[in-house]
């Protein structure tokens, strides 16, 4: 298995969730923000063969994040804040820290309902289709919510609206790709529907982000 870096970008907490403005504060938005951050982190810490975490954010600071950083976990601070720069920058900078042989995977902070099971099996497919790039859409089928790609490749992203279709048009003309779907993966945490889907989520008892949910209590008012 070859080693893999995992970038995460991470967009302004005070930015962040404004479809949710409705329900929460800003600081429970922020909060909201860092605990999926911090669910997204633990389940890929669990997997050996990830050798760094590079978070990628305009934040000059995450509070509370300096208590679980360790050797695996790189922030580097992006202040022209704009996501696919970020992302290609960080690429770079793990490129050139000698990551060559490590395989990417590009991953969104805000999937809470993920598992390192759900990682696994992403890697895998990729190893068995014996893809170079391995796209997982969101739920929604309109975003791109993981790539996986070899260190060899020099991929550029396209983040935004329809981001997937964007991406599968882009990549299969020049390399070859797979599809991997994966509901844990794929889901977003964008709109009040969400969140009841993930309060009633059984397998999401123990995660940060359900935990924070129950102290707002906000589907019992």
């Amino acid at each position: 298995m070859e080693p893999i870096i995992t970038i995460i970008p991470v967009k302004n907490f005070e930015s962040s969730k404004l479809r949710l403005a409705h329900l929460f504060s800003e600081a429970e938005r922020k909060n909201l923000s860092y605990f999926m951050l911090m669910d997204v982190i633990n389940a890929l810490k669990e997997i050996q063969y990830i050798i760094k975490i590079v978070i990628t954010t305009p934040m000059e600071d995450i509070p509370g994040l300096s208590n679980c950083l360790n050797k695996k976990i790189k922030i580097l601070c992006d202040p022209i804040n704009d996501l696919n720069g970020a992302i290609a920058e960080a690429i770079n900078f793990c490129k050139y820290n000698h990551f060559n042989n490590s395989m990417f995977l590009i991953m969104p902070s805000d999937i809470p309902m993920v598992r390192s099971t759900d990682i696994i099996d992403l890697i895998n497919n990729k190893l068995n289709s014996e893809a170079q790039i391995t796209l997982v859409p969101s739920n929604r089928n309109d975003g791109t919510n993981s790539i996986l790609f070899d260190s060899s490749i020099k991929l550029k992203t396209y983040f935004g609206p329809n981001s997937f279709d964007k991406h599968k048009k882009i990549y299969e003309k020049k390399y070859k790709i797979s599809v991997f779907n994966s509901y844990r993966i794929g889901f977003d945490v964008d709109y009040e529907e969400d969140l009841k889907i993930l309060y009633n989520y059984i397998q999401v008892e123990n995660t940060f982000t359900l935990k924070y949910l129950k102290t707002l209590n906000i589907f019992n008012k």
